[in-house]
């Protein structure tokens, strides 16, 4: 290892960011979307961080981040057997344009991220104003991204197994809650000889949504992360997943076969990580 800085930048981005923009949720995303949609997807993404806190050592001076991605995504909707389903897979590709700690700036680089698959399952669904609707979902992260343990990576360097559930819940008056939990096992792995382990991580998403007219909604929630200490040699590095954000949803479909979406979000708390003083979402979807 380099120094205590690029292992902390490492860690941080062992999980983030790439990682979690791939498991965030646009509000509605658990509705069941009729057998036989497919869509095709493509999320630009950006984010900025001023501050990075390390458990122990507090807030570390002059630390910046910087990323940019865009991420692939294709999804389906099936019926068999009279139940409902979802298969999609998804690729991340991303831009770490800066990565500084203390004062020390990491070598950024451009690449592929892990390529992710998941199946989800709809146990009940419901077109009523008042109904719930829920999806279950097991995701796979595969290992197929860039990684370098000395240095800020676009991969994980890992294999992950996600589990999700999500909920949405009609108020009537074209209201709705929708609200997503998951929790990500990530593999312990060996890189140049350092153990890297990083703990469960959970993730809990909530949001309120107005749908104001059929193709068009509006939405405010939070999403919250925790646990996913990290770990080099056993050694804790002050570097864990846990951060709150405030999130702003709109969202239009058009020509009933394009979809586009925006998502702007700020961090009010983070600890063990960098804080995201902004976070710009723009998605594009295809239906076919």
């Amino acid at each position: 290892m380099k120094n205590i800085q690029a292992a902390t930048v490492a860690v941080c981005l062992a999980f983030s960011p790439l990682p979690t923009l791939a498991y965030d949720n646009f509000p509605g995303d658990s509705v069941w979307a009729g057998d036989g949609t497919h869509a095709s997807l493509i999320y630009f993404a950006h984010q900025n961080s001023k501050q990075l806190r390390v458990q122990g050592h507090g807030k570390m001076k002059d630390s910046r981040l910087t990323v940019n991605s865009l991420i692939l995504r294709d999804v389906h909707y099936t019926e068999i057997a009279g139940e409902k389903f979802l298969y999609q897979a998804f690729l991340p590709i991303g831009d770490i344009s800066t990565a500084r700690s203390s004062g020390h700036d990491q070598d950024t680089r451009s690449g592929v991220g892990d390529l992710t698959f998941e199946v989800a399952w709809f146990p009940f669904t419901s077109t009523s104003p008042t109904g719930t609707s829920m999806a279950l979902g097991l995701y796979l992260g595969t290992p197929t991204g860039n990684y370098d343990v000395d240095e800020p990576s676009i991969g994980s360097g890992t294999w992950s197994v996600t589990t999700e559930a999500g909920i949405v819940q009609g108020l009537g008056a074209g209201f709705f809650l929708d609200s997503t939990v998951s929790s990500t096992f990530s593999k312990t792995r060996r890189h140049e000889g350092i153990e890297v382990r990083s703990n469960t991580a959970y993730q809990g998403q909530f949001y309120l949504r107005h749908q104001f007219s059929p193709t068009a909604y509006w939405g405010a929630g939070v999403s919250t992360l925790q646990g996913g200490k990290g770990y080099l040699d056993g050694n804790y590095t002050g570097i864990k997943t846990r951060s709150d954000q405030f999130r702003l949803f709109a969202n239009k479909l058009f020509y009933e076969h394009f979809m586009a979406g925006l998502m702007v979000g700020r961090d009010f708390h983070a600890d063990g990580g960098y804080r995201k003083d902004s976070q710009v979402t723009l998605r594009f979807a295809r239906f076919w």
